[in-house]
């Protein structure tokens, strides 16, 4: 019986402390790394786009490129961002409204001719961070 408990709990216990981002994403940014990495990134391909999801833990995404094999950097065809909240962060009597944030990851579209075959670099700059860069599809 005791063993019918503990095992659950043991399963689940990993994934609680995992410290994975929000939307189980696959890449973290290249170089430094610090003590958390406030964004984290993946892809989804179609036949001819390429659709780069970002989580800014509710920072807004100014620019995303990628570098194609000659240095040159493509902008996104599109930008899909999502919708910025206000959170309640605080008060003991009436509730402190904080800042927006945004309430899911932004997704950014490229053509895949425009940017040649994997693996990518790409290129992101969130709003009061330093740039990072991610190596996706290798």
């Amino acid at each position: 019986m005791r063993s019918a408990i503990l095992l659950p709990i043991l399963v689940l216990l990993p994934a609680v402390l995992g410290g994975c981002d929000q939307y189980g994403y696959r890449y973290k940014p290249v170089g430094d790394s610090t003590f958390y990495d406030p964004v984290s990134a993946d892809y989804r391909e179609t036949e001819k786009t390429l659709d780069v999801l970002v989580d800014t833990r509710g920072r807004r995404l100014d620019r995303i490129r990628i570098a194609r094999s000659d240095g040159t950097l493509v902008d996104p065809t599109g930008m899909d961002y999502p919708p910025f909240v206000s959170r309640i962060i605080g008060g003991t009597a009436v509730p402190i409204e904080g800042p927006e944030r945004a309430d899911g990851p932004t997704v950014a579209h490229f053509d895949k001719k425009a940017i040649g075959p994997k693996p990518w670099a790409v290129h992101a700059e969130v709003r009061g961070l330093p740039a990072v860069l991610f190596q996706m599809g290798g």
